[in-house]
């Protein structure tokens, strides 16, 4: 369990790596904050272990829970929440976060500032390609200001679950969707929230041919 913690990092630190040949199971990220920078949690499975030791699927995660973590200004090209490849997550739960990089209230005062100083990274939440998801949940999370799709779903992902998350201003510098996912992924995209309130954000909302998407609402006040 990682818990309470408060991380004062550079941009793109890690914060919470996991790594190895087995599953972790029971994982728990909860209550952190970070204010300036930094990947809240990248999950770097290895191979499975040979013979008698083996689990058959490697590193990974199993049961795990993320929620009611305040991530903020991480830059450059990476996410907050990241699942490599090779290995396999199983019941993983993401709720109740809030991750976002920088808006433009920058720009009211008609303050100059180098774009270079504006910290967006790319995604809320990536899951590799080479990645085996069964059973993941991306549930009631406030997502703002990503120069990508807030959420990426690449690889074999089955039973995927989006509901109830609002997303602030996504795939700031490409015309990506706000959620993002291949079309082996299947599950249910339901009842989230696209808001645009800066005009190169995406006015697309879901791709994700696998998927049942309905119930979505976008909100263009640009």
């Amino acid at each position: 369990m990682v818990n309470g913690c408060w991380f004062h990092l550079t941009d793109n630190a890690k914060m919470i790596v996991v790594s190895g040949k087995y599953q972790l199971n029971n994982l728990m990220v909860t209550n952190n904050q970070s204010d300036i920078g930094g990947r809240l949690l990248t999950v770097i499975p290895q191979s499975p272990e040979s013979g008698n030791y083996s689990n058959g699927v490697g590193g990974g995660l199993n049961k795990a829970v993320i929620n009611g973590n305040n991530c903020n200004n991480q830059d450059g090209n990476n996410q907050y929440i990241e699942f490599k490849g090779t290995g396999q997550y199983d019941a993983v739960t993401i709720s109740g976060n809030s991750f976002g990089g920088a808006d433009n209230s920058y720009s009211a005062g008609g303050c100059s500032i180098s774009t270079d100083k504006i910290k967006r990274c790319r995604h809320a939440v990536k899951v590799h390609s080479t990645a085996t998801v069964n059973g993941l949940s991306i549930s009631g999370n406030s997502m703002a200001n990503f120069t990508q799709a807030a959420i990426l779903l690449e690889g074999t992902n089955n039973g995927v679950c989006i509901t109830g998350n609002t997303i602030l201003n996504s795939s700031l510098v490409n015309n990506n969707a706000a959620i993002k996912a291949d079309s082996n992924t299947t599950g249910v995209i339901v009842g989230n929230t696209l808001v645009r309130t800066i005009s190169t954000a995406t006015a697309s909302f879901v791709s994700a041919s696998g998927m049942t998407d309905t119930a979505n609402v976008y909100v263009d006040n640009s």
